[in-house]
């Protein structure tokens, strides 16, 4: 009998290739790293994604909007009908987080269903792997410092009456969100000593700016409370700043801070009421798990394919219901009363998906009849289908900025419910990108930049987010083998600081001379510096690249993203489109070979889902509506 061995991670190798008493191994590589050291050490192996077709992913992600939507809406009912304050306050603590419960569904099931195929087609004895100990959950209730695979493969193996044997044990698994600063500024010095100005210039008045966002109540100012303040809205503030009658305060939606940052230093409110609201509410939610533990209805939505998957997702649930439901009540308590204190002014953020901390401060602030303003955040909202935001980002906010006509097209064409009014202002960010990048354009290609999409593997969301982590590590070799035979170009691949170790290993073992990788410096800071763009993935850096003017060659997978005919035939004015790596080939090599980019300046897409007019206007027509809105709401009040 064939017995399977899971290696996760590269230091999980070495361990993997001693079980030599089990002679009929079959190894699977579950993250691209471990793939380029297999390969490296010339041992055979194979990946999840041999065993399915993609698009088998894409259509159960589909169907997980159906299981997260009637589970945030019967776990509602639950709620409110044990705890009255909720039906009172008409709080949806399910719904809150459903962004993050949809990708909790969605991560669990992926990996399931990956395994079991594994299992189906190979009929193995025994499963061997790597444990990782539970982490200490927090709110994303995400799987950050544990493998997925780990709690999934006892459950899987209980299923089929396999063997599992735990070959190590690790107790950290995952990576930090700490940058290295030396590393940035070693990388921007090797890059360009006037990049490493720019960024300086740059990150001292991004600093001042969050400084100065900290500041007491002025009373002849008008209150804007900034939320998620990623992407435009830094443009935002600083051209408010100008102005010099706002009072810019920062709310905090990642940790609970007591006091809020936004009661004013001069009147502090009493907590007596609420501190007894929240004693009892502790109390109420340990019973509510224990009901849930019981509650037949709550069980069916883990059962995937008659197996309970409820094991692996019982600690993040129990964290949601015994701590979160509390934090939910204690920052709508808090922030409802500031609200209520500043009487006008208005919350402005880069996005809603911000998880039930973020969505508290939102219902609080709709309680008190302070107006919520969304400022898109970069693509998917509209040309690529991203159906994520269709359940999530246009159903909160009063209102949502778009970078143009195209998003609320793409809404009534889908016949998708939306409550927020749509405006389309343009993206302050991409004008001033556009400005920058047009005044270094150069006619004559020497430098082209690959920037790969991000990848997935702990954490995944399906559909259209750019695929599986191996699927979308092999697109990305496969194209830097069609790029690393241009020697007379150089060839820049811009890796995000998060991600990417693996393909820069893959491109540093072939010691390509042609091949520069950049792996700390932020986009912005180097985008200008190429004359020519190549991409896997329609994110937000696509409509960066569109708005330099300069030439972009996109790969469309259609199983990591899919777009609009309509949309596409737009954008095919602009960028040069492919649907297959062949084509991308194809395509390349007919502009590198005869070093003639034909010329696509259409900019009708560009119009529709990143600048509006085209005009650099996109800022003032920001800060229009916002005094507009803000006058508005002040007399209503």
């Amino acid at each position: 009998m064939k017995n399977i061995i899971f290696i996760e991670k590269k230091s999980h190798i070495d361990k993997a290739l001693s079980l030599a008493d089990y002679p009929d191994n079959l190894i699977i590589s579950l993250f691209p790293a471990v793939s380029v050291e297999l390969e490296e050490r010339k041992v055979q192996f194979k990946t999840p994604e041999d065993f399915f077709l993609p698009d088998r992913l894409n259509d159960m992600g589909m169907d997980n909007y159906g299981r997260t939507d009637g589970f945030c809406k019967y776990l509602d009912e639950v709620i409110k009908s044990k705890i009255s304050i909720f039906s009172d306050e008409n709080i949806n603590a399910a719904s809150m987080h459903y962004y993050y419960f949809k990708i909790l569904f969605d991560s669990v099931l992926s990996k399931y269903f990956m395994l079991e195929q594994i299992i189906k087609a190979e009929n193995p004895e025994t499963l061997f792997y790597i444990t990782s100990q539970k982490e200490i959950i927090d709110r994303t209730l995400f799987f950050r410092r544990s493998s997925i695979y780990s709690q999934i493969i006892p459950v899987i193996s209980k299923k089929y009456n396999l063997k599992y044997v735990p070959y190590g044990d690790e107790a950290e698994f995952y990576y930090t969100k700490k940058r290295d600063s030396i590393k940035l500024v070693t990388e921007l010095i090797r890059y360009s000593p006037g990049t490493l100005i720019e960024y300086i210039k740059t990150f001292t008045l991004n600093s001042l700016l969050s400084i100065k966002l900290n500041i007491e109540n002025k009373k002849n100012k008008n209150s804007i409370f900034i939320l998620a303040s990623g992407h435009d809205i830094p443009h935002v503030i600083e051209e408010l700043k100008k102005a010099k009658s706002w009072n810019i305060l920062q709310l905090y939606y990642d940790e609970i801070k007591t006091p809020s940052p936004i009661f004013p230093y001069e009147k502090p409110l009493s907590f007596e009421s609420d501190t007894e609201i929240l004693s009892a509410l502790k109390n109420s939610v340990e019973g509510l798990w224990d009901e849930l533990l019981e509650n037949k209805r709550f069980h069916e939505f883990f059962v995937f394919e008659d197996c309970d998957m409820f094991p692996v997702f019982e600690d993040r649930l129990g964290f949601f219901i015994k701590k979160g439901i509390v934090e939910i009540l204690d920052v709508y308590l808090r922030h409802k009363k500031a609200f209520e204190f500043y009487k006008s002014g208005l919350i402005l953020t880069s996005t809603t998906n911000l998880g039930y901390i973020g969505q508290s401060i939102i219902h609080a602030a709709k309680k008190a009849g302070i107006p919520t303003v969304t400022y898109q955040e970069g693509a998917g909202y509209g040309s690529p289908d991203a159906p994520m935001y269709e359940h999530t980002e246009y159903l909160t906010c009063d209102y949502f900025l778009s970078y143009g006509e195209g998003t609320e097209n793409h809404l009534k064409k889908t016949g998708a419910q939306y409550s927020s009014k749509i405006i389309p202002t343009g993206s302050a960010r991409l004008d001033k990108i556009m400005q920058k990048c047009q005044e270094k354009k150069n006619n004559t290609i020497k430098n082209i930049m690959y920037i790969p999409g991000y990848v997935h593997n702990n954490i995944q969301h399906f559909p259209y987010n750019a695929g599986t982590a191996n699927y979308n590590f092999g697109v990305q070799r496969k194209i830097i083998d069609i790029l690393k035979e241009y020697n007379e170009y150089t060839i820049f691949v811009k890796c995000a600081w998060y991600s990417h170790k693996e393909l820069a290993q893959y491109i540093k073992n072939q010691k390509l001379r042609n091949i520069k990788i950049i792996e700390n410096i932020p986009l912005e800071y180097v985008l200008a510096r190429a004359d020519m763009y190549v991409l896997d993935f329609p994110s937000t850096v696509h409509l960066e690249c569109l708005v330099t003017g300069k030439p972009v060659f996109l790969y469309l997978d259609n199983f990591m993203t899919r777009m609009d005919p309509e949309y596409r035939e737009l954008l095919e004015k602009r960028v040069f489109c492919c649907q297959s790596l062949e084509d991308l080939e194809k395509e390349l090599s007919e502009a590198l070979v005869s070093r003639h980019v034909p010329e696509k300046n259409d900019d009708l897409y560009i119009k529709k889902f990143c600048t509006y007019l085209n005009d650099r206007k996109s800022l003032e027509r920001v800060k229009c509506f916002i005094e507009t809105l803000n006058t508005q709401n002040s007399k209503k009040l």
